[in-house]
């Protein structure tokens, strides 16, 4: 028997009732399932009675996110940032396809902008493990603009049409996923919504006189 004096029973309490209570609504949901001929199955074993009791959990943890996101846009907090209270795992993107087109534009402005390309360059591009800035959230942006520079320079059809190519910066190769332009080479791909498969644009901005 535990010796709790008056002035740590307020402490005592705070200690014990939460895991009297977890107890308590395991000990509800198992009832439940055995009052029942068609559940009584699932807690016949070890092994089945906790597998039942976790899907269980897993089932009332998404109903009341469910419940949470759809009363907030009941309210009109269509804005509400559920992730504080529901943090998702970001995903690495392991492979993303990159259209190659050039955007031209005249200097006197006394032509209309023109893409030089009738069918863009597409490049494949795998990250590895090597590749990754972060094991977790994977490849930066800056990486990808420098792989692609990269792989235009060795391009046989690129450099017919970009003669400042030896010399042009990765921050003149203009990024987007369909009409967002991608920003922040310090950024993860997983953090800008560049997911594995997607397809990305790239644009190379030259000028003539």
């Amino acid at each position: 028997m535990w010796n709790i004096s008056p002035g740590n029973y307020s402490q005592a309490i705070w200690i014990v009732s939460p895991t009297t209570y977890a107890i308590n609504i395991h000990r509800r949901i198992e009832s439940f399932y055995l009052k029942f001929d068609l559940t009584r199955q699932l807690m016949s074993s070890r092994w089945s009675s906790t597998i039942t009791i976790l899907f269980t959990y897993a089932f009332v943890f998404i109903t009341i996110r469910q419940l949470i996101l759809w009363a907030a846009n009941l309210l009109g907090y269509e804005r509400l940032d559920l992730k504080v209270l529901f943090p998702d795992k970001p995903v690495h993107c392991s492979h993303v396809y990159v259209s190659v087109n050039i955007y031209r534009m005249s200097r006197s402005k006394l032509e209309e902008p023109t893409l030089v390309l009738s069918r863009p360059v597409v490049y494949y591009i795998e990250f590895g493990p090597d590749d990754y800035s972060d094991p977790d959230l994977g490849t930066t942006l800056g990486f990808l603009r420098r792989k692609v520079l990269c792989l235009m320079k060795e391009s046989k059809i690129v450099p017919q049409y970009v003669s400042n190519l030896d010399t042009l910066q990765t921050s003149e190769l203009q990024f987007s996923k369909g009409k967002r332009t991608l920003e922040g080479d310090e950024q993860f791909l997983c953090q800008l919504e560049v997911n594995t498969g997607d397809s990305i644009s790239c644009l190379i901005l030259t000028e003539t006189e």
